[in-house]
């Protein structure tokens, strides 16, 4: 997606800038199907995205959440299991770093599979306007 996105824009506005341009000149009309196509598939990419993203944010604040609990947890067990060495404390902080680090892990796993998820609508916008204003311009 991201090898092929950035050129299928490029295509895609190579197209449909022209359009734009005689429409703000006048000569040509603002309810062109084209134009209006294009107006409609923003709104359409952008609430197809905010969906995807809404999954990933929930997923994110249960991961928080959970990471939270369990740290409150263990210091309340240190705190309550007198007398506490340095073996006790040491062996807590390693837990919790492990706790830390396996959040990390949780949160890069699913921003990326947000980010794909978010990016694969207007992806497959992008793509077909390319294929498809390409194949239009071919046939004139």
């Amino acid at each position: 997606m991201a090898a092929t996105m950035p050129f299928a824009a490029m295509v895609t506005l190579s197209h449909r800038l022209p359009m734009l341009f005689e429409a703000m000149a006048g000569s040509s009309s603002w309810n062109d199907p084209e134009i209006l196509r294009m107006t409609d598939e923003k709104v359409q990419a952008a609430g197809m995205t905010v969906a995807a993203l809404g999954g990933a944010f929930a997923a994110s604040q249960q991961a928080i959440a959970g990471y939270a609990l369990a740290e409150a947890s263990a210091g309340l067990a240190l705190l309550m299991a007198p007398p506490r060495t340095t073996v006790q404390i040491n062996a807590h902080a390693q837990r919790s770093l492990k706790r830390l680090s396996d959040l990390t892990e949780a949160l890069g796993e699913i921003g990326s599979r947000s980010l794909a998820s978010g990016l694969r609508p207007a992806h497959r916008k992008v793509t077909a306007n390319a294929k498809r204003l390409s194949a239009k311009a071919v046939r004139r």
